[in-house]
């Protein structure tokens, strides 16, 4: 049986439009209860997915969400023995 691995070790998600997005490292976190302000509106949004947040490698880091449904895939690091 194999460890289980933390998704604070995903190196990269792939969206479901199938661009890979490289991650700095253990950003990737599951967003269970989402509320934020939308920035056009002002209004407060509570969607009710389960949302994932990330941010990349660029300089400075650009910080993702988006629901989960919107995440084809994960990359995960080899765990360290």
């Amino acid at each position: 049986m194999s460890a289980p691995v933390s998704l604070s070790a995903a190196t990269a998600v792939m969206l479901i439009d199938g661009a890979w997005v490289t991650l700095t490292p253990g950003t990737l976190d599951a967003v269970i209860d989402p509320a934020f302000t939308d920035p056009q509106t002002g209004q407060m949004i509570t969607p009710g997915d389960v949302w994932f947040q990330f941010a990349d490698t660029s300089v400075p880091p650009v910080i993702y969400a988006c629901p989960m449904r919107s995440i084809a895939a994960v990359q995960l690091a080899a765990p360290v023995t």
